[in-house]
């Protein structure tokens, strides 16, 4: 199942000391009186000198250098590794990269947030384009390298420059990182902006051509 947004990735731990504390009552009672019982003194064997036994010198074995292995710089966990600064190294599985699409190779797979707070790749339908309306639950869905937010398709982003059609790049979560989608002000990711203006310009055209207008016009000229 796919999710639209991030929980809070906040690890806490938590650590419990114990102390138990022991005590002893080192004052027992005092003993007196009693008979006393002397044994007869024993006998003293005498063993005859051991041999000295000289062993051979050991061996000496080094073992070898230890190799060194030194993490990558990247970010997440899983089979795809993304930019540091977009997921946070350990924050993250991702089996695929949102923003490229990378890691699935199947055709019409789109890569997602899914509820297990992991990236992984969907099967088709993946056809919705940015601005388009979508739907989480049953479809539609987004195409690949967009995410449904707010019911709207999006395109997935780690920075301003992901984002081609303009706008700033929202981080879901900033203990996450810097991913998240492209956000160009309207609600529906720029198509009202569009609609908004062509109605505004056709507005603007229809009140200008009005019949007067071109009386007027006609009879200046």
């Amino acid at each position: 199942m796919r999710i639209a947004t991030l929980t809070a990735l906040i690890s806490v731990t938590f650590a419990s000391t114990f102390f138990a504390a022991c005590s002893s009552d080192d004052s027992g009672g005092g003993n007196t009186g009693g008979k006393t019982t002397v044994g007869g003194s024993g006998g003293v064997p005498v063993g005859g000198a051991g041999g000295s036994t000289s062993g051979g010198a050991g061996g000496t074995t080094s073992g070898g250098a230890g190799g060194s292995t030194s993490g990558g710089s990247g970010g997440g966990t899983g089979a795809v590794t993304m930019p540091a600064s977009c997921v946070k190294p350990g924050t993250l599985v991702t089996n695929c990269n949102p923003v490229t699409n990378e890691g699935c190779t199947g055709t019409g797979e789109a890569c997602d947030l899914s509820d297990k707070q992991s990236f992984e790749c969907f099967d088709p339908p993946n056809d919705v384009p940015v601005g388009g309306a979508c739907d989480l639950s049953k479809g539609p869905y987004c195409l690949p390298k967009h995410k449904c937010q707010d019911k709207i398709c999006r395109q997935y982003c780690c920075t301003n420059a992901d984002c081609t059609g303009g706008g700033t790049c929202k981080a879901m979560s900033s203990q996450v990182g810097t991913l998240g989608y492209c956000d160009v002000g309207g609600s529906d990711g720029g198509t009202d902006a569009g609609g908004d203006a062509s109605a505004d310009a056709a507005g603007d055209a229809t009140s200008d051509a009005t019949p007067s207008d071109a009386s007027g016009d006609a009879t200046g000229d």
